[in-house]
């Protein structure tokens, strides 16, 4: 492997500030945080998931226990799709005089 030329005032400069332009700073952010998934949990609850994996477990296992429970719960909660009529106003029974 060749070794590197030291620098010194007479090398070039490869890329000229000049020709680079003006820095903008968090360019790519929005792009990035749009991109990806990061979620931060509280500090209280890294002692109960401390990795990712831990993590996904308990959001699979949240995911299953709804299920189950919608399964469960299913025929006690009315469908939106079934119309239920309004009730009736109550009759008012007329006084006989």
């Amino acid at each position: 492997m060749k070794r590197a030329k030291p620098i010194t005032e007479d090398t070039p400069n490869e890329f000229p500030s000049a020709e680079l332009g003006a820095v903008v700073l968090g360019k790519y952010a929005a792009r990035y945080a749009d991109a990806s998934n990061v979620v931060v949990i509280d500090p209280a609850l890294s002692e109960s998931f401390p990795n990712a994996e831990a993590v996904n477990g308990g959001l699979r296992e949240l995911l299953r226990t709804r299920e189950l429970m919608s399964q469960i719960l299913a025929p006690a909660i009315p469908s939106p799709s079934v119309t239920v009529a309004p009730a009736r106003p109550a009759l008012r029974k007329q006084a006989i005089r």
